[in-house]
């Protein structure tokens, strides 16, 4: 199975710091939904360019196959309060296929993380 990464695209205009952060932080992502994990989606500043490294979060969709089970979002917690504000806040949602097709707004979400 291909690895999983953040498109490097959207790494183009990030300080190099930002970038590995978020590279690594994929990389543990996809480590706690292994093979569900469909994508890693940037939104919020960091992808519109109005990111401020001292104050901004990083905000994260996280695109899965179908709903967490328990071990996954025990994992991806313990992840993130191990990674959040060490350096920068993170906000990220799980979105499930169910959550995204059809689409409709407010989107639901699977999980929640802030």
């Amino acid at each position: 199975m291909a690895e999983r990464r953040l498109v490097a695209e959207a790494f183009r205009d990030l300080p190099q710091q930002v970038a590995g952060w978020l590279q690594d932080l994929a990389q543990e992502i996809g480590a706690c939904f292994g093979h569900h994990l469909e994508g890693i989606y940037l939104h919020g500043s960091l992808a519109m360019t109005g990111f401020c490294a001292a104050s901004s979060d990083v905000d994260l969709l996280v695109a899965v196959e179908s709903r967490p089970a328990a071990g996954e979002t025990a994992c991806l917690r313990r992840l993130l309060l191990s990674k959040s504000e060490h350096p920068y806040d993170v906000e990220l949602s799980v979105l499930a296929r169910a959550d995204r097709y059809p689409w409709r707004h407010p989107s639901p979400f699977s999980w929640h993380f802030c």
